[in-house]
């Protein structure tokens, strides 16, 4: 009995690992190290099967760690089909930016302020003739068109809090525009509106996407909306605040004029955080047309970058962003003939200046966009959980043993002189 206690208190290191290995949770370790039961050729097979478990399980451990540590968000898109969907902000712009016959009368060529700008406008019942939204007139007036200057001219902003519960032709908006094109100024090269659908209060500029629409004929705009919600939660967030406050296409133009109007001493029409400065003049000025003919915006963003003016890279975490497709049908010859027989002439003209368009949604359905953490810790921590119980059967309990019982308890105290079988923990 004595001899017994003297082999437990000063055991060989091999004989703690057997004895360990004898009652683990680990699966292999018990055929592997038992030298009474089995033979060497066996516990060398369970060794290798042992360590190539092992091996592969902490490749897979650290794949998972590093993709992980990537970050990446998985996107999701669900179709709604509500009963109703509001409409967006319509937005259309003359591509004549002044009436020729009132730069004559007000003698003005190249207007300097937002004033000078407006005097140079025809009245808005003369250019937007007719309005109905969901098949019901509505009285043209600047409440229901908002006029704003911007740098693809003078437009008008419609804005409803009706919503949309018809789609296609007999639903959403239909305007009658006038386009007077003895009235354009010389340089305007095309006779047509441009056509903006945004979400509501974002703010036109040169780096958003239009629909042009000619006169002659009726075009139809189907317009489908699409919502994005964005990860947020940092570090898997890869993006910043949320539309219309802030978007990459108004982030670009605003760093676009802070250089230009640095560099040339005027601003663009659409520049509205610069009111003390006058705006360029693009028609007589050469000063100003040899300034926005030698500029270059892709070297106005590489300044802002390296400046810290501003960082455009980041999309914003919200936004509904609408795509726009146009046909457009001519008008039949019966139509012009009936227009000559009211007044001669008439049926040219509406080829000419006449435009009419509807808008609306071509299915009454919207995408939502949202995104997530591919990999979440707790994910993380499961696939880890399940790599080491497929290859080696461990578990938390396992770890504990390996780190706790046969680490802690066994092997490290043999450095302090504690050589017993069992450990700290055996008997004494």
């Amino acid at each position: 009995e004595d001899d017994d206690d003297d082999d437990e208190h000063n055991a060989l290191l091999g004989d703690v690992m057997q004895e360990w290995a004898g009652g683990t949770s680990v699966h292999g370790a018990a055929l592997a190290s038992d030298r009474q039961t089995y033979s060497l050729w066996f516990r060398l097979c369970w060794m290798v099967v042992v360590v190539f478990g092992c091996a592969v399980m902490m490749w897979q451990i650290q794949a998972l760690i590093s993709q992980y540590r990537n970050f990446d968000v998985s996107t999701d898109t669900e179709i709604v089909v509500p009963d109703s969907i509001e409409f967006p902000e319509i937005t259309i712009c003359n591509t004549n930016p002044f009436s020729a016959r009132l730069q004559g009368n007000q003698s003005i060529v190249d207007p300097v302020n937002e004033e000078e700008f407006k005097a140079l406008q025809p009245r808005i019942d003369d250019f937007i003739w007719a309005t109905f939204f969901n098949e019901q007139e509505i009285n043209v007036t600047e409440e229901t068109w908002k006029p704003v200057i911007t740098d693809a001219g003078y437009c008008y902003q419609f804005n409803t809090d009706n919503v949309v519960s018809r789609p296609g032709v007999f639903g959403g908006l239909e305007v009658w525009t006038y386009l007077d094109q003895d009235d354009y100024i010389n340089g305007t090269d095309l006779a047509a509106v441009n056509v903006f659908i945004l979400q509501k209060g974002t703010k036109i500029n040169e780096q958003l996407p239009f629909v042009p629409v000619s006169p002659g004929g009726e075009t139809i705009i189907s317009v489908k909306k699409t919502q994005f919600g964005r990860e947020k939660q940092a570090p898997w967030a890869r993006c910043t605040s949320k539309a219309p406050e802030y978007t990459q296409s108004q982030c670009r133009d605003d760093c676009i004029n802070h250089v230009f109007s640095a560099k040339c001493g005027c601003r663009h029409w659409g520049d509205s955080n610069r009111t003390e400065m006058r705006f360029c003049g693009y028609l007589e000025n050469e000063a100003d047309i040899n300034c926005y003919s030698d500029f270059n915006d892709t070297e106005a963003l590489e300044i802002c970058q390296r400046d810290g003016i501003a960082d455009c890279s980041l999309p914003p975490c919200e936004i509904t962003i609408y795509e726009a497709s146009s046909v457009v049908a001519d008008n039949s010859q019966k139509t012009l003939d009936l227009y000559e027989s009211f007044w001669p002439g008439l049926g040219d003209e509406f080829q000419q200046n006449f435009i009419a368009m509807r808008i609306n949604y071509d299915k009454l359905q919207f995408e939502v966009v949202t995104q997530s953490p591919s990999i979440t810790f707790a994910t993380l921590l499961g696939s880890i959980g399940g790599s080491m119980g497929l290859f080696l059967g461990i578990s938390v309990v396992s770890i504990i043993e390996i780190f706790g019982d046969l680490l802690c308890l066994r092997v490290l105290p043999r450095g302090c002189g504690i050589r017993r079988l069992y450990g700290l923990g055996g008997r004494r």
